[in-house]
This record gives C-alpha cells, structure tokens and sequence, in this order.
C-alpha cells in the first residue's frame, strides 16, 4: 500500500515537471501591451500590462501568448498579449522541434511582416491625445454687429496654417455693410451723415487649438489688422443739397485694429469640418468732409474723427484641411 502511494506521488511529481517545463518566460517590450480575451487582434481587452512585466506564458497560440492574468474586476483568466510586444526571456519548449499539426487542426495563421503586427497592435491601443489635421482654408458667411452703426452680412475667407496640433496662425478678411443713420445734433460736425459704410476688415491672428476628439476642436484667436474703410453719403441726402446749390462729400480713412474671438471645429470628414465663430474688432478712423458751393466754387472742409468700428460678428463656415 505505502508503494503505492509512493509510486502515485512520483507520477504526479513527473506529471507537474514535465508541465513546468513547456511554460514560456517571457518579458513584456512594449510601452504598454493589451491582454485580450481571445487569440485575434478584434478581441476585448481583459486587462493591460507596462513594459518590463515579466510572466509565464503555457504556449504560443497563432501570433499569441497565452497567460495567466488577473482581469479589471480581480478575477483570475485566461489571457492573450500579442507576440510582437513581448519577447521570450527562455523556453524549453521552443528549444525543441515543433510537433506535426493534427490532421484535423486548422492551418497556422501566415506569418506577417513585423511593421504590420506592430502597427496593428498600435491601432487598438488607446489614443491618449487626438492631433487635428494644422493647415486649411476656410469661408464664412454671418452677420455682423457694428458698434454704432446698423447691421449686415459679413461674407469672407481665412487660411490657417498649423505650427503645432495646438499653435498656428491665420491670415482672414471678411467683407460687411452696414447703414448709417442721421446723425444726432451733436454728431453733425465729426460725424458720418446718413449712408452706407463699408469695411473690410485684413487681420493677422493667433491661433490656440485645444482638441477634445476627433470630431470637435474649439479654439482661441487673437491679433491685429488693417480696415480698407469706404463711406458713400444716402442719395437723397445728397440730393438735398445739390437742391440747395451745394455738392457734398464724405471720405473715410482706412485705419488699423486689433480684434479678438473663439470658435468652434465641427470635423464632418477626416479633412472637412464645419465651423461656428464669434468675432470682435475694434478700430478707430479717421476722414475728411467737404462742402462746396456750385455757384461761386467756394469750399468748406472739416475733419470726421473718433469713428469707432466696432464690428461684432457671429457666423457659420466650412474649412477644408490639407
């Protein structure tokens, strides 16, 4: 009886040993490597391990390790890591020929290039930090706001280009409108009669982009620019005073500014987004009036100072990216 119970533990002995002996040691490469469910790159992630780990591996599967590991809940499973984030630290197992495939098993996987098994592997691990695409061109149509003044369409165009994901600058113009009323009393001498003023607006802008996925970038801007300013007196107005003997004229100075503003990419294509902004300029101008009398030619000149230009403008845009 005690020989056998001698023998039973001696077999277990070798049945243990000869199990030990087929273990892998291997030694995780990677930066960070995926353990998944099953032995296909489509598989879920169970749980993931840091570079330097090293563990026992029962066998190679396909172009997987098979591993012990403890999951995200603090379960002990069955595990996957890929073949090309580890290497093998020693192997008795792969020391010797490998066995002849069963009849019945399904053919090995073919073998791919290390580049693509790399590659692979670095698409389904997680993207830490989405970088949007850095030079494009844009056009826009809004509405503008001028500080005085009426309001108007603002139609215009940008090119951005992109020092970094998150730095760049941009060169933009937008083109508005805008009625002027009668003057107030007070306003009559330094101020713009009635009519239609015109401003376009050639800024130079710093650009702060701060991603936060792949379908949305907002966005910071700030800079300065020139105003291609032009005034042209109401009709009537005109007429009232060619109907009382005198022709005259208002000039506005083109003048320089600074604006501000923040935005908002709406990514529709990899290269395509659609896009909201808030615009604020400001900018002080200058021009020239006269009065002249048609019978005897004498002329009256005044200065228009203080114009503020103060341009609010909200609108809606496609940008395409390079």
């Amino acid at each position: 009886m005690k020989k056998t119970r001698l023998m039973l533990i001696i077999l277990i002995a070798c049945i243990s040993l000869a199990g030990a002996s087929d273990l892998i040691l291997i030694k995780v490469k990677a930066q960070l490597a995926n353990v998944r469910s099953e032995p296909r790159l489509s598989a879920a992630v169970v749980t993931q391990l840091k570079g330097g780990t090293t563990l026992e591996s029962s066998g190679r599967k396909g172009d997987f390790y098979e591993i012990a590991v403890v999951d995200e809940a603090g379960r002990a499973t069955t595990g996957y890591i890929f073949a090309d984030t580890v290497e093998v630290v020693s192997s008795e197992a792969e020391a010797r020929p490998p066995a002849e495939p069963s009849a019945l098993a399904p053919p090995p996987a073919p073998e791919r290039p290390a580049a693509k098994e790399a590659a692979a592997e670095a698409a389904t691990r997680p993207n830490p930090a989405y970088e949007p695409p850095r030079t494009g061109l844009g056009l826009t149509a809004g509405y503008a706001l001028p500080s005085g003044y009426g309001s108007g369409v603002a139609l215009g165009g940008s090119f951005r280009f992109g020092f970094s994901a998150n730095f760049g600058v941009e060169i933009s113009a937008l083109y508005f409108q805008s009625a002027v009323d009668e003057p107030e009393a007070e306003d009559r001498e330094s101020g713009l009669s009635q009519g239609k003023l015109t401003v376009i607006p050639v800024e130079l802008s710093l650009v702060g982009r701060f991603p936060v996925s792949s379908k949305l970038t907002p966005y910071i801007l700030a800079g300065g620019g020139y105003f291609l300013n032009t005034f042209k007196i109401d009709g009537a107005v005109k007429s009232g005073w060619e109907g009382l003997g005198f022709a005259i004229e208002e000039k506005l100075d083109n003048s320089f500014g600074f604006h501000v503003g923040a935005g908002l990419d709406f990514f529709l294509a990899p290269k395509l987004a659609a896009g909201l902004t808030v615009r604020y300029s400001l900018s002080k101008a200058k021009g020239s009036w006269s009065l002249r009398e048609a019978a005897t030619d004498i002329e009256a000149k005044g200065n228009l100072s203080g114009l503020d230009l103060k341009p609010l403008v909200f609108g809606l845009g496609l940008r395409y990216f390079f």
